[in-house]
């Protein structure tokens, strides 16, 4: 009886050992997935510009694009990709309007679409677009931001940023 109580304790204790060297072994390897607190980016120049006889049109638009491979990254990138092909309209409409000013005194018309990065820390980044538009005498600048979480690529609204009641 003894016997076979000492092996059932040698097994038990053998079975306790490598269950806690397996536990070990794969902890180790097991690497958490975390957000970064900051992303790196750069500012991609997406340019166009069309001249005749002292007549020139230009689009521009400055695309940022975050570095990485992840799938919150990949998905920001799409969503900023997104807000660069909104602005085809503009430039579909900018040189339709260079093609007929040959006659006219106006001599420079353009679209321009600046990007700063505004905020980066805390896992969020944020972007501020100032747009101008000028056409001869007609123009326009506004100014928009987008805002993105790291950790999932979400795009924020002011509800998701601003603490308090959505009636406040």
């Amino acid at each position: 009886m003894k016997k076979k109580r000492n092996i059932l304790k040698k097994v038990l204790l053998i079975c306790c050992m490598v269950g806690l060297l397996f536990t070990l072994t794969c902890y180790e390897n097991y690497s958490e997935v975390a957000a970064a607190s900051k992303a790196s980016y750069k500012i991609v120049n997406k340019r166009q510009v069309k001249r005749t006889k002292g007549h020139k049109a230009e689009y521009l638009y400055q695309l940022p694009q975050l570095k990485g491979k992840s799938a919150a990254i990949k998905k920001i990138n799409k969503s900023l990709m997104a807000d660069y092909k909104k602005t085809f309209e503009y430039k579909r409409n900018l040189f339709n309007y260079f093609k007929g000013i040959e006659a006219t005194p106006i001599n420079y018309i353009y679209y321009i679409n600046k990007c700063k990065v505004t905020y980066n820390q805390k896992g969020y980044v944020s972007f501020k677009f100032t747009s101008n538009w000028h056409a001869g005498g007609i123009g326009e600048t506004k100014e928009y931001g987008l805002t993105y979480r790291l950790r999932d690529g979400k795009k924020m609204t002011v509800q998701d940023l601003v603490y308090g009641k959505r009636s406040s």
